[in-house]
């Protein structure tokens, strides 16, 4: 009986070895794939042109490398606001430039219009055969002068 007890025993052993041999295998092959991806991750920072970190100043390494490219965003974000602001602003400017050639542009026009009236009042009361006539016109002018007078106040 103790043949038969030593026989279980030596293949209970076998099998408790060859277990562990298995595990043993399996953690050296998980060993062996986390260390080349962290060997990877290695080398794509110091591709990106960071020193080369050892495997336990990583995580800092990488968290710097998320804080910088979070500060670019932000400082890209920034300027991305001020050029928007700034061609809103041109854009703005544009307008009211449009606006203010058209304005001046019928500005000039009644100048020239009114002008063009006070010199033909000018020429009839100067060719008015009665005094009436006369009177009639001079009051036009005056009025194309006031007009001219609150024209020129303005800038024209």
């Amino acid at each position: 009986m103790m043949f038969g007890l030593g026989k279980y025993i030596g293949i209970a052993s076998a099998v408790v070895i060859a277990l562990l041999l298995a595990w043993g295998l399996r953690v050296d092959t998980l060993r062996g794939r986390y260390k080349s991806q962290l060997e990877a991750v290695v080398l794509a920072v110091v591709d990106i042109g960071e020193p080369k970190p050892s495997f336990d100043k990583l995580p800092d390494t990488v968290r710097k490398i998320d804080g910088d490219r979070q500060g670019f965003k932000k400082e890209r974000d920034d300027a991305r606001a001020v050029v928007d602001l700034q061609s809103n602003s041109i854009t703005q400017l544009e307008q009211e430039g449009s606006e203010a050639r058209a304005k001046a542009e019928a500005n000039r026009k009644l100048v020239a219009e009114t002008m063009r009236q006070r010199d033909a009042w000018i020429q009839r009361a100067r060719a008015a055969e009665t005094r009436t006539e006369r009177l009639s016109a001079e009051e036009e002018l005056r009025e194309c002068e006031a007009v001219l007078d609150s024209l020129r106040q303005q800038g024209f």
